[in-house]
């Protein structure tokens, strides 16, 4: 048994790309093979994507929320470089986010912590999500 919770896993006919890309934002390469690549985030090694490479690559719509400590400086880092899907907005109480897709239509929303309010804080919170939602 492992601690590392399970990873989403996304086929795509575009690995090395991916696997840039993934590396750029600050992603470390976990394990590697020659049709596979899984990552984990920079700051904790629990919070994983992998990819597989696929001939035939069924079009689900894969959405990621990556919890960052400096949004404003993602925004402008990431923002410089790639088109955005989503500006930087608020979300919520005291929560800025925003989206940028990665090669393969994966939607990753980058949000900043929520600012503290008077209310206690809930029990549990998700950190990182997939959604999958079918294009039909």
């Amino acid at each position: 048994m492992t601690d590392v919770p399970a990873a989403p896993l996304v086929a795509t006919d575009r690995l090395d790309e991916t696997r840039a890309f993934y590396r750029w934002l600050g992603f470390k390469v976990v394990q590697a093979g020659p049709d596979t690549v899984e990552l984990a985030w920079p700051d904790d090694l629990n919070r994983r994507i992998a990819f597989r490479q696929a001939a035939i690559v069924a079009t689900p719509t894969v959405s990621l929320r990556l919890e960052v400590a400096d949004v404003e400086g993602q925004y402008r880092r990431i923002g410089a470089v790639h088109t955005l899907a989503a500006k930087l907005r608020d979300d919520g109480p005291g929560r800025r986010v925003f989206a940028v897709a990665d090669p393969n239509g994966v939607l990753l929303e980058f949000a900043g912590p929520a600012k503290k309010s008077a209310q206690p804080p809930p029990a549990a919170r998700a950190v990182i999500y997939p959604m999958v939602m079918s294009a039909g």
